[in-house]
């Protein structure tokens, strides 16, 4: 058998003209490329070269092959905190400090290493003391106010006691509280990204094989691999509003963290052989 150097009529996909620019800067990457290799949208990449005016590595069947899986989130982070509101700044302040510190204590106790607690927002601002109308002496205008409000950033790498971690800071702060962003990760993802990578290959194997049996050919040595990028979604929020300390404590704080994907793309070149 020999390579096939003539173009072959493919009636599936869309057909793109191979090596037409040979400007690697203008090579499509992220989101563009996985676009450009027909990722979610059920169409594939595909080129097959012919001997006119094309040099000899740009000869062949280019398709692209993507490949995703799914495991389990290995991270928790949130931002727990305080808030406090007083007539003055520094007694705001101080009530705010004292309770975040024991918030830290608590975290620290259930597990959370400090390398993984983090400042997230110190926040002091200025309002007026909200007093209905008719509970306000002589007309008077409510009296202004300081707001406190002192944020962690916690990250839990232990999801089977995450829901206890969460409880424990919630409880060390008491009607100060506040809970926001909690959302889940997966940090240690080697492994998904290695059996993705498997996936990409045998779904590129896969579509070469059909265009090289629609155009009448037989699909030879793969001869050109290229990983667009690999991927996955942001981290899954799970947290779409605060949680106060009296909500904290009424659901337990519950924690689902679902899975989390990993994506690969590549392109691939072909080489094509007689039957």
């Amino acid at each position: 058998m020999r390579a096939r150097q003539r173009m072959a009529t493919v009636v599936a996909g869309a057909l793109l003209l191979a090596g037409c620019d040979d400007d690697p800067t203008d090579e499509p990457v992220g989101d563009e490329a996985s676009d450009a290799a027909g990722v979610g949208g059920g169409g594939a990449d595909v080129a097959i070269a012919t001997d006119a005016g094309v040099a000899e590595h740009d000869e062949g069947l280019r398709v692209a092959g993507e490949g995703r899986v799914q495991g389990e989130p290995d991270v928790l982070s949130a931002t727990i905190g305080v808030e406090h509101t007083a007539h003055a700044v520094q007694p705001a302040l101080d009530a705010a400090n004292a309770d975040l510190e024991a918030v830290r204590e608590a975290l620290v106790d259930a597990g959370v290493d400090p390398d993984d607690l983090a400042t997230a927002d110190v926040d002091v601002s200025q309002t007026r003391e909200e007093v209905p109308p008719e509970e306000r002496e002589d007309g008077a205008e409510p009296a202004e106010v300081y707001q406190v409000r002192n944020l962690l950033e916690v990250r839990v790498r232990d999801m089977d006691t995450a829901g206890e971690v969460l409880d424990a800071g919630v409880a060390a702060a008491g009607d100060a509280a506040r809970v926001r962003n909690v959302a889940f990760d997966l940090e240690d993802n080697a492994e998904l990204v290695a059996q993705a990578r498997e996936a990409a290959v045998a779904d590129a194997r896969d579509r070469a094989d059909q265009y090289a049996q629609a155009a009448g050919a037989e699909l030879g040595a793969l001869v050109e691999l290229t990983e667009v990028g690999a991927a996955r979604p942001a981290p899954a929020d799970a947290s779409p509003a605060d949680v106060e300390a009296d909500d904290a404590e009424a659901a337990g704080v519950p924690v689902e963290p679902g899975e989390e994907e990993v994506g690969v793309t590549i392109r691939t070149r072909w080489e094509l052989v007689d039957e």
